[in-house]
């Protein structure tokens, strides 16, 4: 089978690197796989094997770098420069540009992680006259908090334009229950489950670990990521236990977290890392905290389990309870409640025995989100398709 994935880049982001990680394991199998950039400029983060081909949108990026001089095309393209210029072309243009890649891949299936990008995709494979199903991905929640709504082009994406999609996947069972509420029926038929897969190898045993709580996530984004609950939850327990340390791991401002660490006098026991080696951290950590008031998929979190950390999840509306599954695999919270998370840290650290058995049940828990077996649910969604070997 050829299949095509579409992405606007390759740079550092959890949907990139899922994109990428598909992208091995379709090849793996045997497929022939092309991964399509939108972005003119942007870096590639993701390194991918030879065998799969990747390519920018349009071959306008591969003669500009051949024609324009070296000092000129450094700083043109380490910018936002041809981004910008390429977006300013009509979109029957663009249209046009993408329909050449389509007719030169000619692939049987084509895959989006970006759900902005379905109706220029489309408007290509119309030009092309061919009948090939754009699957759109995607990569974050179906419903928010009434605090954190979605904006009005954020909900026209999800609830309104999606109804003209050939086929969607979502990460949990809980996003499609919303789309049940709010789509027809005929909707749901396009609509499958597909949770991200896990990037890092899970422990054949529990490693060598530090009396270290770990959190990670964007530090400008803390009220999403609770990073100040669990501070909070923290300050009540931390006298107890004088040889623990929390650790937040991630980049971004944090201004306010350090405020309200100063407010609450544990500036000495918290540590921010910035951006780190993650795999490193997990390994060393006895315990990590997603503290999140909302999560589409923790993806951190079925990382930190692979690695054998003892984890405590706040979970929005089932999300987190579908990877943690019962409690001998690890701790759920209710969102926005400091107390819990501050009980079930107490929980973790004094009972060796049960931190014991959720680190190593977190292992083999983590192994149900390896890439073999969200392989295997790709090949679920092509066979339901029918997707053609064959044009």
């Amino acid at each position: 089978m050829k299949i095509l994935i579409y992405a606007w880049s390759l740079s550092n982001g959890g949907s990139e690197r899922v994109a990428s990680l598909w992208a091995q394991g379709f090849a793996n199998n045997g497929n022939s796989v092309s991964v399509v950039l939108g972005s003119f400029c942007s870096r590639l983060d993701y390194n991918l094997p030879p065998n799969i081909k990747v390519m920018r949108q349009s071959k306008v990026y591969d003669l500009w770098q051949r024609i324009m001089p070296r000092k000129l095309k450094e700083k043109f393209f380490s910018s936002t420069y041809c981004d910008k210029i390429y977006n300013i072309i009509p979109s029957s243009i663009r249209d046009w540009l993408t329909s050449r890649i389509i007719k030169e891949e000619k692939p049987d299936v084509i895959i989006t992680i970006s759900t902005t990008s379905f109706k220029r995709l489309k408007a290509a494979v119309n030009i092309c006259k061919y009948n090939i199903p754009v699957i759109v991905t995607a990569h974050n929640a179906f419903e928010r908090p009434e605090y954190a709504p979605f904006t009005s082009q954020q909900y026209s994406e999800k609830f309104i334009v999606s109804r003209n999609y050939d086929f969607l996947t979502v990460l949990t069972e809980a996003d499609r229950r919303v789309l049940i509420e709010k789509m027809d029926a005929s909707f749901m038929k396009k609509v499958y489950v597909l949770p991200n897969p896990l990037t890092f190898v899970p422990q054949p045993s529990i490693p060598q670990k530090e009396k270290v709580i770990l959190a990670a996530g964007r530090l400008d984004i803390w009220h999403c990521k609770g990073f100040d609950l669990l501070l909070k939850a923290w300050s009540k327990v931390c006298d107890k236990f004088p040889q623990w340390k929390l650790k937040i791991a991630g980049g971004g401002d944090k201004s306010t977290l350090i405020r309200i660490c100063d407010e609450l006098k544990i500036k000495n026991r918290v540590d921010f890392l910035g951006f780190v080696e993650i795999k490193k951290q997990y390994e060393l950590a006895e315990v990590f905290v997603l503290s999140s008031r909302y999560e589409g998929f923790g993806m951190v979190l079925i990382e930190a389990m692979s690695q054998g950390c003892a984890c405590i999840a706040c979970d929005y509306k089932g999300r987190q309870r579908e990877i943690i599954a019962d409690d001998t695999q690890g701790i759920i919270c209710p969102i926005d409640d400091e107390n819990a998370i501050a009980d079930a840290l107490c929980k973790v650290i004094t009972d060796d025995n049960y931190r014991l058995m959720l680190q190593k049940n977190a292992i083999e828990r983590s192994k149900y989100y390896e890439l073999p077996n969200i392989m295997h649910r790709w090949d679920e969604i092509f066979k339901d398709l029918n997707v053609k070997k064959e044009l």
